[in-house]
Parts: C-alpha cells; sequence; structure tokens
C-alpha cells in the first residue's frame, strides 16, 4: 500500500470524478447541454468533501495543541 500525499489524493479524487462525467456523457446517460452542470456539481461536492477534511484536520490540530499545552 502506497501512502499519498494530500494534494495528490484530492487530484485522484478530482479525475475519478471527470471520467465518471465523461463516462456517463459518452454513453449518452448525460445531455449535451447538462455536461457543465455536472462537472459543477461534481466540483461542488468536491469543494465540499474538501471542507469538511480541512475543518477535520483543524479540530484534531487544536485538540492536540491544546493536549501538549496542558501535558507541559
Amino acid at each position: 500500500m502506497r501512502t499519498f500525499p494530500f494534494l495528490e489524493a484530492l487530484e485522484t479524487l478530482s479525475c475519478c470524478f471527470t471520467s465518471l462525467i465523461d463516462e456517463l456523457y459518452k454513453a449518452g446517460c448525460i445531455a449535451d447541454d447538462m455536461l457543465q452542470l455536472a462537472y459543477n456539481i461534481a466540483k461542488d461536492v468536491i469543494n465540499k468533501w474538501y471542507s469538511a477534511t480541512a475543518k477535520f484536520i483543524q479540530s484534531l490540530l487544536s485538540l492536540e495543541l491544546r493536549t501538549q499545552f496542558l501535558n507541559s
């Protein structure tokens, strides 16, 4: 198993969403006039995931810093 840097993981996630949209479009599941909307929705989903992940990491760091301060 390989460890991915966070930005590489985010790029991989973004590419997966884009590839999925591309394949659905090629298969006729997404109409021409809906393609840009599909990309925008994917972008919004990724942004929400990123924001939630960043908040989680901030809370972990905050807890760790408080614990370090209390233990010093």
